[in-house]
């Protein structure tokens, strides 16, 4: 009788076995014909003749980095357990995002003291110009920069942006730290490419003066390098051009009119003062 009544059920939500555990006989896979997975789930609870039924759900492991500064908890900023004493998941939810993705084709520009290119937990994720041949002291894209393979230095107006006092580097970390590689720390995006643009010294010090007429019409000609390295290139230009006078709130603001036409991320990670005192927003 109590089979009878099944088979009805099964009907009713329009199923078919799929599998049958030998040693579970009172367990069964059923496939879905063409009715909604919900509404089968409820006819066969409203039934009365199942324990249960659910989904077959799919599970995989957890996208959790073998990076060893991960691991030991240092990187509290992407999964705060309330280690050494912090608020629990004080934090980014990064561990709970990279369970949705790891990969990314974004290309972050870091406009700071530089990148140390040759970082090992750097190097695999460094932009590199497609129309510049490392090496061969040639500015092949025609751009005014020789060699800028990984970004441009806005101080000595070349393309070697090697970071020579650190800040840069570790926003660079920050962001796209290779992730998975088993060596020291992992950024937010495990696969995003870094491209450098040095403007600040080994000091830690860098001016800007813009005025508005220069930093419209350089964003706004063609780029320089590509899409988004073009736009960045033009903004450090205007970057190089070191001010010894007061600096003005309208300088800074055309700077930043020149950011928003290019890209939608403006987090500096820098205080900028000039003699004026400006503080970045």
């Amino acid at each position: 009788m109590e089979e009878a009544a099944k088979e009805v059920a099964h009907a009713k939500a329009e199923t078919k076995r799929l599998k049958r555990f030998k040693r579970l006989a009172r367990m069964e896979v059923r496939e879905l014909g063409r009715k909604d997975l919900r509404a089968a789930i409820a006819e066969y609870q409203a039934s009365g003749l199942v324990e249960f039924a659910e989904p077959d759900y799919v599970v995989q492991t957890s996208a959790v980095p073998n990076d060893p500064l991960y691991l030991n908890g240092y990187l509290w900023q992407h999964d705060n357990t309330g280690q050494s004493g912090g608020v629990l998941d004080a934090d980014l939810d990064a561990r709970e995002a990279w369970e949705t993705r790891t990969d990314s084709t974004a290309v972050v520009t870091v406009i700071d003291t530089g990148v140390r290119y040759t970082h090992e937990d750097l190097e695999a994720n460094m932009w590199r110009n497609p129309g510049e041949i490392a090496g061969n002291q040639i500015d092949d894209d025609g751009n005014g920069y020789v060699d800028d393979v990984f970004g441009i230095n806005a101080i000595t107006d070349s393309g070697n942006p090697m970071d020579d006092h650190g800040h840069g580097t570790h926003v660079a970390g920050s962001i796209a730290a290779a992730g998975n590689n088993g060596k020291g720390v992992v950024g937010v995006a495990w696969a995003a490419k870094i491209m450098a643009c040095k403007f600040m010294s080994q000091d830690g010090e860098g001016y800007i003066l813009t005025r508005s007429r220069r930093s419209i019409t350089l964003v706004s000609k063609a780029p320089r390098f590509s899409t988004i390295a073009g736009a960045a290139a033009a903004i450090l230009k205007l970057c190089s051009m070191h001010s010894t006078g007061a600096g003005r709130r309208e300088q800074s603001a055309s700077l930043l009119r020149a950011t928003k036409r290019i890209t939608t991320m403006r987090y500096p990670a820098i205080r900028l003062t000039t003699h004026s005192r400006l503080s970045w927003p």
